[in-house]
């Protein structure tokens, strides 16, 4: 989330507002991807949902906002309380949308752990198709994060935000690892052609 070719990449799909599918389609296909919902593979290591390791965390996509700031600060903002065990938000790599990281109740299934993230947000429309274990997430940069739990961070602080970039990414590290699953791993564009080398995110 650090390097700079990542917010190279989301300031090139900004500018072209989605007008462009398939322009959009090869930039989003240059970022590096995490598994929230998963902290491993086994078998062969490839990244299939028969192979995930559950990680107990649970993500929420929220697509077309039209300003996802004002969206964060009026529905996600209130509800970041330690018992909610909301983790990580972020504006996604398309800029119109938001990300929500959060971890998963006793037995909880991902679709109904989605839905009760959905209705604290007071949404009636989110995506829910986002359901399988291996499914990957596209990373933003540091810029795009609005939201970090371990140290209640503000991203819109520039003081917090230096203290993250500071960090080497450490923090959101432990954030989305320590408090639910022992790895995440960052899975490169090559591995997602078939070559099945893991790197750790961090």
């Amino acid at each position: 989330m650090k390097q700079p070719f990542i917010q190279e990449i989301c300031d090139q799909i900004k500018l072209l507002d989605g007008q462009d599918p398939e322009e959009l389609a090869r930039l989003k296909r240059q970022l590096p991807i995490i598994t929230p919902h998963a902290c491993r593979f086994t078998g062969d290591g490839s990244r299939k949902s028969a192979n995930a390791v559950p990680s107990g965390l649970v993500m929420l996509d929220i697509d077309h906002i039209e300003d996802p700031r004002e969206f964060f600060s009026r529905w996600i903002a209130p509800q970041l309380t330690a018992e909610n065990k909301i983790y990580f938000v972020a504006i996604t790599p398309s800029g119109h949308g938001l990300r929500v990281i959060a971890e998963r109740q006793p037995e909880e299934s991902i679709p109904a752990a989605q839905k009760r993230l959905a209705t604290w947000f007071c949404l009636t429309e989110y995506d829910s198709v986002t359901t399988d274990l291996a499914r990957a997430s596209f990373l933003m940069p540091w810029s795009y994060v609005l939201y970090c739990e371990p140290l209640g961070l503000d991203f819109t602080d520039e003081a917090h935000f230096n203290k993250i970039q500071r960090s080497g990414g450490n923090l959101l590290r432990s954030t989305l690892t320590n408090k639910v699953s022992n790895e995440i791993y960052k899975i490169s564009r090559a591995q997602r052609v078939g070559d099945n080398q893991k790197k750790q995110l961090c």
